[in-house]
């Protein structure tokens, strides 16, 4: 997993990386949704939540492989202490799949109408 900032288009591009043994042979549609992205007290993002049903079912089918259940992938960013506060802002997430290196690509808008995300200087 890679976490890196995208100046030209101002979003946080999250970079997944699928086994190749699993990845699929064809490409899954790419697609919109939403989810829910956990930020600590001091600003590092924790990790990002997303409902596999919101998803074409090819590209929840390649996301299943990094979901620990059925219904929701949850991708930890950044371990943190179970002391510290969470807050929780719902961000729309754009996919990109990358077949030949078998990259799974998320990006998150730093700043809607809702929310605006000072990665990494850590504010939101």
């Amino acid at each position: 997993m890679r976490l890196c900032y995208d100046p030209v288009e101002d979003v946080l591009v999250l970079d997944l990386e699928l086994p190749r043994h699993l990845a699929p042979a064809s490409t899954p549609e790419i697609a919109r949704a939403r989810g829910l992205l956990d930020v600590t007290d001091r600003g590092s993002l924790a990790g990002l939540e997303i409902p596999l049903a919101d998803l074409p079912p090819a590209l929840a089918e390649l996301c299943r492989a990094f979901a620990d259940d059925e219904e929701v992938i949850y991708v930890e960013i950044e371990r943190v202490a179970a002391t510290r506060q969470l807050r929780t802002v719902s961000v729309p997430i754009g996919f990109r799949w990358d077949g030949e290196p078998g990259r799974l690509s998320l990006r998150i808008p730093r700043r809607t109408a809702d929310y605006e995300l000072m990665y990494p200087a850590g504010a939101t």
